[in-house]
């Protein structure tokens, strides 16, 4: 359990689940972090191996990340100025024709965005075509998946 960036996470817990708020006030609420240290891939007969921690995330520490403490200011740049290119990306990547697009949350490997399609809204996830770790890469993945997509 962590404590260090708990208004960070309950921000980002709700954009995801907003009809969760009275869950913070239960005693037994909490965010864990999971450190991986190994996994076993199992692939088929004789296929098998360990895997390390770095295998399993290319290296990448991703909560020390400088994108995570950046997350906040990208998604309000993103649902302010920018509802339009989420559009775009959900016509492009997704063949979704949504009314309405919002930002919920990014990480290196890509953002998820919450649209409107008729009378319900869905969740899609875009990846991006290589990790990015902080705002400047987040934003050049953005642009050329704008490119891309209008």
């Amino acid at each position: 359990m962590f404590k260090e960036h708990d208004a960070d996470l309950r921000a980002r817990y709700l954009r995801y689940l907003p009809q969760a708020a009275s869950y913070f006030d239960m005693h037994d609420f909490a965010f864990y972090r999971i450190h991986i240290y190994q996994a076993r891939y199992i692939g088929g007969f004789g296929k098998m191996t360990w895997l390390s921690d770095i295998d399993l995330l290319d290296g990448i520490n991703a909560a020390n990340s400088p994108l995570a403490s950046q997350e906040s200011a990208i998604i309000e740049h993103m649902n302010q100025d920018h509802v339009h290119s989420m559009l775009s990306y959900c016509r492009y990547f997704h063949q979704v024709e949504a009314s309405h697009a919002q930002m919920l949350g990014i990480d290196y490997d890509g953002f998820d965005v919450e649209a409107r399609i008729a009378d319900k809204n869905i969740y899609l996830r875009f990846n991006f075509e290589q990790p990015v770790y902080d705002a400047q890469a987040a934003r050049m993945a953005l642009v050329a998946m704008s490119k891309l997509a209008l």
